[in-house]
């Protein structure tokens, strides 16, 4: 499960360009991701908080910002479909709100 999160937050990712559109759909969607997820009923309100502080520490620490999903994901609170789940969820909300249509 390791080498699942360093593809997401380790230091060959800081490098990776794909990591740098990650990091700007986290600063604007971010907040939405751990919303999502309680909605959903994949984590607690409790675990969120728990995730959000570890992020934070993480981040003050100076080990740079780790996505939340991942967060989760290392703690095993949720697994790599839940996460695909939120992230499709999201999407969907998110398509709605700037008036785009859906696909499929």
């Amino acid at each position: 499960m390791e080498e699942k999160s360093k593809s997401i937050s380790g230091k060959d990712a800081q490098q990776n360009p794909s990591t740098d559109v990650l990091k700007l759909i986290s600063k604007k969607y971010c907040p939405r991701f751990g919303q999502t997820a309680v909605e959903m009923g994949f984590i607690s309100e409790a675990r969120l908080k728990e995730a959000l502080w570890c992020q934070i520490e993480e981040e003050l620490a100076g080990h740079g910002h780790r996505l939340l999903g991942a967060v989760l994901f290392d703690k095993e609170w949720m697994t790599s479909d839940q996460i695909e789940k939120v992230m499709t969820a999201m999407l969907k909300k998110i398509r709605a709100e700037e008036g785009e249509p859906e696909e499929g």
